[in-house]
């Protein structure tokens, strides 16, 4: 990769005029003079006695005025790019590895799959509690039955406060119970949720870390991934170069693999101090982002 700053200065354009004479023998003239002032030039003109030496008629004054005007110059210096984002991802449960469906530099969108764990003993304890959660359910209807008819009873007092209170505490607790088994089926959905590895953002597949067949734990990195929307390019400037380089001066970066596409870039940091045995100084320049190949 290539980094080009463009720089400037100004110039002047040389002044460019002819002299002429009058046909005449005892006419007045005028005699131009050139006079410079600082960057630019003055003319003035004074009269003189011109004396007739020929014939012939005198070609006409002309002259251009001084302009100022840019003179383009560029200093090219090698960089490397960096990811402003960059991430292992990783699992959030633990599992058999059942499928990779990535491969090194491959890009990617945020939620896409990156990799699947066996998900079999997870469907398994889920039916086992949806079952259960059915027989909860059945028998708390059983059990609000009889509280309401030890409601009844109550009221006509053919039974005890003892009667009453366990009629309701079966209740209650049936009800704690289907509480407790949605929960759990909660859990588990979630964790067959996780055992699918998306992609957190957009970007480039730079290195596989499982396998198929391999046991990964909660927590172990599946794929590292990289953003390309926002790149920094870092640069090595040469201490006879620094005084060049400002921050937010416009630069032109370009890339060896698509050397035909080149990117606008700005320097975001200029580090202040040097490598000692190098003798430059690091600088960044941000990149908003970069295509992977030609459109």
């Amino acid at each position: 990769m290539v980094l080009r700053v463009q720089q400037s200065q100004a110039a002047a354009q040389p002044l460019r005029w002819t002299g002429s004479r009058r046909e005449s023998t005892s006419s007045g003239g005028w005699v131009l003079a050139l006079k410079r002032f600082g960057a630019g030039l003055a003319i003035a003109a004074s009269p003189v006695l011109l004396f007739a030496q020929n014939s012939r008629p005198a070609p006409p004054v002309e002259f251009t005025e001084a302009e100022s005007y840019i003179l383009g110059a560029s200093l090219e210096l090698p960089g490397s790019v960096e990811s402003l984002r960059r991430a292992e991802v990783a699992t959030q449960v633990e599992g058999l590895v059942v499928k990779l469906l990535v491969r090194e530099g491959d890009r990617v969108k945020r939620g896409q799959k990156l990799a699947e764990l066996d998900t079999a003993s997870l469907d398994a304890r889920k039916k086992t509690l949806e079952a259960d959660v059915v027989e909860a359910e059945t028998r708390l209807r059983s059990a609000e039955s009889r509280h309401r008819r030890a409601q009844s009873l109550f009221q006509d007092e053919l039974i005890s406060d003892e009667q009453l209170d366990s009629a309701r505490f079966e209740q209650e607790a049936l009800e704690a119970r289907r509480v407790s088994l949605r929960a759990s089926i909660g859990e588990l959905e979630l964790q067959l949720r996780h055992s699918v590895i998306r992609a957190p953002f957009d970007g480039a597949v730079t290195e596989k870390l499982t396998e198929v067949g391999q046991w990964v734990r909660e927590g172990a990195a599946v794929v590292s991934l990289l953003s390309l929307e926002e790149l920094e390019v870092a640069i090595e400037v040469p201490e006879v170069h620094i005084g060049k380089v400002r921050l937010g001066q416009s630069a032109q970066l370009k890339f060896d693999a698509f050397p035909a596409q080149p990117l606008a870039g700005k320097v975001s940091v200029i580090v202040p101090e040097a490598d000692p045995d190098a003798r430059t100084f690091p600088a960044k320049h941000r990149v908003p982002s970069v295509r992977t190949r030609p459109p």
